[in-house]
């Protein structure tokens, strides 16, 4: 019995890219949709302000995904919230919030 092909999706935005990385599980054949394992992803940060090769590149697996998204959710969430603040004060109204529960 052979692995269902690994999956690869890329999102990208004029200072972002997001690569993520899965294995599809075998138990995908039985189901209705895609059961992954092994999900690993890369988010590189480019700040047009910075040399290339200072970029910043983020590497993780599921539960790290997990927390990026909880991270960043919060912050846009924070930032919907109270539009007219500035960025330093929003960084500090995200980090006074708990921090992301890990999945188990």
């Amino acid at each position: 019995m052979s692995l269902p092909p690994p999956t690869v999706r890329h999102y990208l935005s004029p200072s972002w890219i997001l690569e993520i990385n899965a294995s599809q599980s075998l138990l995908s054949r039985w189901v209705k949709r895609p059961r992954f394992q092994e999900i690993v992803f890369q988010l590189s940060l480019d700040d047009p302000r910075l040399p290339g090769d200072q970029a910043l590149v983020l590497q993780g697996d599921r539960p790290q995904l997990t927390a990026l998204h909880r991270a960043v959710e919060t912050y846009v969430q924070t930032l919907l919230a109270h539009p007219l603040l500035p960025p330093a004060r929003l960084s500090a109204i995200s980090s006074q919030m708990p921090p992301p529960a890990l999945p188990p």
